[in-house]
């Protein structure tokens, strides 16, 4: 082995770490992010539950004979606003990140919907603005003969993306992600939040 190959090892070594190094520094972000977002629902939870207890104490006390099919129905609906609430605040926060955290989150996005061969990726007009120099770079990298481009034009979307592969296109953007994950993400929220499954 030459000096040169030598070198050329070391330098493709190193790259290889640092890639690793961030992807682990993305997910274990993206961990701390997610319990905090359920911490915060844990607590917004408990101070709407204590007024809703208070509510139903009083529907209880003026319409005995009809409370318990009324509370049911007020509880069922609070725990769907909750949960639509907490997934929303969850939403903002994610749009809300820092450049670098939001598109450490995006990398693990595109790393789990990216595919080999060329496509093109569209972002929203803020986070097209906002991208970092090397995106693509990194981005195309996760898979092995992947060719990402980034579109001219913006999508109409919250965050996230949109990726095409000639006529397919995958919507990657956080409310398309978030209601496609609505029946999953109410189940798990309510055995966190309730103890159990919503029925």
């Amino acid at each position: 082995m030459t000096g040169l190959d030598r070198i050329l090892e070391t330098i493709t070594s190193q790259g290889e770490e640092k890639i690793d190094k961030l992807l682990f520094e993305a997910d274990s972000k993206a961990q701390r992010i997610s319990e905090q977002i359920l911490s915060e629902a844990q607590k917004e939870y408990d101070e709407t539950l204590e007024a809703a207890e208070k509510r139903r104490k009083r529907n209880i006390e003026n319409a005995r004979s009809s409370a318990k099919s009324i509370s049911s129905r007020q509880v069922l609906a609070l725990k769907s606003e909750i949960i639509d609430g907490a997934a929303d605040s969850a939403v903002e926060k994610i749009i809300s990140m820092s450049d670098k955290d939001y598109f450490a989150l995006m990398y693990r996005l595109v790393s789990s919907h990216l595919h080999s061969g060329k496509g093109v990726i569209v972002f929203n007009k803020r986070d097209k603005d906002r991208l970092p120099e090397d995106f693509l770079k990194k981005a195309n990298s996760l898979k092995e003969g992947a060719s990402l481009e980034v579109s001219d034009t913006c999508a109409d979307i919250n965050g996230g993306f949109i990726l095409i592969y000639g006529e397919i296109e995958e919507n990657c953007s956080l409310d398309a992600l978030r209601s496609e994950k609505r029946d999953e993400v109410r189940d798990e929220a309510a055995r966190i939040l309730f103890g159990k499954g919503e029925k």
